[in-house]
């Protein structure tokens, strides 16, 4: 049976309102990235509300300028999602850019994790997921972990 939100935050009304909140704003968030081609929806980082104008967190100017050309489709979209929305004003996120992921070869797992993963692997059936498990114990232990 699916938890509803309170029961999985608890009785916390505030927990509530804000998960509420939270689903709310990913829900725009969709619908502004699908109105969006798929390279440009991917620079949409985030969104919020300042009264009726919504605000789009993008990754640089130049996400900032093709979200002020589309504004018109996503302000339509957004109406026809039932949002009140008048203005669309994107904001470059500097901070929220994503940085140079490490490369997995850089990746080292501790001696405990992979003792964990081979107790995991020893209790999963054969399949694609204890290959999986046995393939990355075998690059990590080889290293010295």
């Amino acid at each position: 049976m699916k938890k509803t939100i309170l029961q999985q935050v608890g009785h916390n009304r505030q927990l509530a309102s804000l998960m509420d909140q939270v689903d709310d704003l990913a829900r725009v968030l969709a619908q502004v990235r699908a109105v969006l081609p798929p390279a440009m929806a991917a620079h949409c980082l985030g969104v919020a509300w300042s009264g009726d104008t919504l605000l789009i967190g993008v990754s640089g100017s130049a996400a900032a300028s093709r979200i002020r050309l589309n504004a018109p489709q996503i302000l339509a979209a957004l109406q026809a999602g039932g949002w009140k929305a008048t203005v669309v004003q994107p904001k470059v996120q500097v901070g929220l850019q994503s940085t140079n992921a490490m490369r997995s070869k850089d990746l080292h797992l501790k001696a405990g994790a992979c003792a964990a993963f081979s107790q995991l692997a020893d209790t999963l059936e054969e399949g694609p997921l204890r290959l999986a498990i046995e393939s990355l114990l075998e690059r990590h232990v080889s290293k010295g972990s």
